[in-house]
């Protein structure tokens, strides 16, 4: 593993003197946590611990930065997100690589003692542990299957022969499409490896429209790797293993990009880990989209990934989905449970208790379950070896500015409930008024297919409401400005372009004036407003008011809001100081 320096003039094209002071200007900052020195850290693994995350966010480099002891400097931020990648995807080559030696092995004992074949067909994440009792030589690991941002599947032909390209495979079958296509396959007789998606196959059922797009991409033909090119009597994986996984990973990547009409790309890419750590919060600008964003991801949560536009779902698939937005006077009687009055026959008023909005969702999702096949029914590769148990649909509940309510007091005992870790009845927990409920043992819990998803503005006020107890229990993802400039598309194509560079241009001045920040850049769908108004009304009736609250009580408030508007319209401070002559 290469230093920060080196990697910084290898890869950041970086002169040695420059990433020699970056370097040394990290050495001051340390994990809050445990006071351990960022510098120290020199795998990934031991950045996830020291985080605590089970992925890396920019966000979370962000962190360490709260209170350096040198200038907050954008450049050495984005050199350190650049540099864990490297790590993560350094990481990955080396579990490609062990894999592959895994994989090909296996098949060499497979073919020489047709009697001792593996006995199951899949290594999946379902049966990971009777994988790791099953293999000795060499172990199964975990990681064989499991990669930064995909996983895949290891396939073991239990009977027939190995002849030709009918042999061993490796598949990835990603969640959100029902594509299961993009194959690493062993030819044992041509000791070669062939890496293509199979279009081919008379059992793809993939959609005409994707066949075409990843037949035009050329991964329908694929690439091949010799065996021996491979380097398996090496410790480390070579440039050809490298670029046999490179190539495997952009067409998974392709595969993850293709969209149908009205899809949102961004929202696919959140489903995983939606159903991953069931509570997320899109957090970023205002502006950036993160309503429009939830309900997407929802939609390609309920939909299985067949679609991300709320609006083609059924009518049943929309009740699966709950929205409420917090707010301060909002509270735990409102969203949990709580008594109401009530007028008796006698003309006096009573009290009755009623569930709150998600306690009455969470009833609702407890009570639907949906059809899995059973025996008789026609089976498929993936249900081959066990019948399919009725399973419960998921349902996904949305809490618009989720920040601006007081959390705790809304969520009471269910931020316990609602953790990933006590889902189900292991999280069941006594309410507030348990002693009125019909009976004295029940109890309140959040089931397995209830999924959260949160918004909230990075630059509220009431950001800081949200304690840590249950920040711990949320995934925080950051939905930049630049990230949905997709939500332009409606525009005209020439009001469009001005309408990106414009945008660009002023959230690059923004992040450029101190004491501002990405949280505080402008999101596409102030732009959106270009349909009805011109671009000097959004500027004066909608940007330049905000920007103007923004940088109020700064001692250069008229100089800051001149470069502001003068990266809006396109020209330098010096062009407009010289109209003003």
């Amino acid at each position: 593993m290469s230093s920060f320096t080196e990697w910084a003039v290898k890869y950041g094209k970086l002169q040695r003197g420059t990433a020699a002071t970056y370097w040394s200007g990290l050495k001051n900052t340390k994990f809050k946590s445990d006071d351990i020195p960022l510098t120290d850290i020199d795998n990934i693994e031991d950045y996830i611990f020291r985080t605590g995350k089970h992925n890396v966010e920019k966000s979370d480099i962000k962190k360490l930065f709260n209170t350096p002891d040198y200038r907050n400097d954008s450049d050495i931020l984005s050199f350190i997100q650049k540099y864990v990648e490297y790590l993560k995807n350094s990481q990955d080559y080396e579990n490609f690589f062990a894999m592959l030696k895994f994989w090909v092995k296996q098949t060499e004992n497979n073919i020489e003692d047709d009697g001792k074949r593996v006995g199951f067909q899949e290594i999946k994440s379902e049966n990971v542990i009777k994988a790791e009792n099953m293999f000795t030589d060499p172990k199964f690991r975990k990681e064989y299957i499991t990669y930064s941002d995909f996983s895949i599947r290891i396939s073991f032909f239990r009977s027939g022969q190995y002849k030709g390209d009918r042999v061993n495979f490796i598949v990835y079958w990603p969640k959100t499409l029902k594509s299961r296509w993009l194959n690493i396959r062993y030819q044992h007789n041509s000791q070669q490896i062939v890496v293509n998606y199979r279009r081919e196959l008379s059992n793809n059922t993939d959609s005409l429209d994707f066949k075409e797009y990843m037949t035009k991409l050329g991964y329908e033909t694929g690439t091949i790797f010799q065996l021996s090119e491979l380097g398996f009597s090496e410790q480390m994986p070579n440039d050809k293993v490298k670029a046999l996984f490179d190539y495997f990973h952009e067409m998974v990547l392709a595969a993850n990009s293709f969209k149908k009409e009205g899809d949102n790309l961004k929202a696919l890419e959140f489903i995983d880990k939606l159903k991953q750590d069931y509570n997320i919060i899109l957090h970023g600008a205002p502006g950036t989209g993160k309503t429009f964003l939830a309900k997407s991801v929802a939609a390609g949560v309920i939909s299985n990934g067949e679609t991300t536009n709320f609006s083609s779902l059924t009518e049943e698939q929309q009740n699966q989905i709950g929205f409420v937005q917090f707010h301060p006077s909002y509270d735990y009687t409102d969203f949990v449970e709580g008594l109401r009055p009530l007028a008796k026959s006698d003309g006096n008023v009573g009290f009755e208790l009623k569930n709150g909005i998600f306690a009455e969702f969470v009833k609702k999702a407890l009570r639907q379950t949906e059809h899995a096949p059973q025996l008789g029914e026609k089976q498929t590769i993936e249900n081959q070896e066990q019948i399919y148990p009725v399973t419960k649909k998921p349902f996904v509940f949305i809490i618009d500015e989720i920040n601006r309510g007081e959390i705790s007091k809304i969520f009471g005992e269910l931020f316990y409930s609602i953790d990933p870790g006590y889902r189900g009845k292991t999280g069941a927990v006594s309410t507030q008024y348990a002693n009125l409920h019909d009976g004295p043992s029940e109890k309140f819990f959040v089931p397995e297919n209830v999924y959260i998803i949160g918004t909230m503005n990075d630059i509220d006020r009431s950001v800081d409401s949200f304690d840590f107890a249950m920040r711990r229990r949320f995934r925080f993802v950051e939905i930049k400005a630049s990230d949905q400039l997709k939500m332009l598309d409606t525009l005209e194509e020439s009001v469009r372009e001005q309408a990106v560079k414009k945008l660009t241009d002023l959230n690059n001045a923004i992040s450029a004036t101190e004491e501002l920040n990405e949280n505080y850049q402008i999101g596409p769908s102030y732009f959106l407003k270009l349909e009805q108004i011109d671009f000097d009304e959004l500027w004066n009736d909608y940007l330049q008011p905000l920007l103007e609250e923004y940088i109020r009580g700064m001692y250069n408030e008229s100089e800051i809001m001149d470069r502001f508007q003068a990266a809006y319209y396109q020209k330098s401070t010096q062009d407009e100081n010289d109209t003003n002559y």
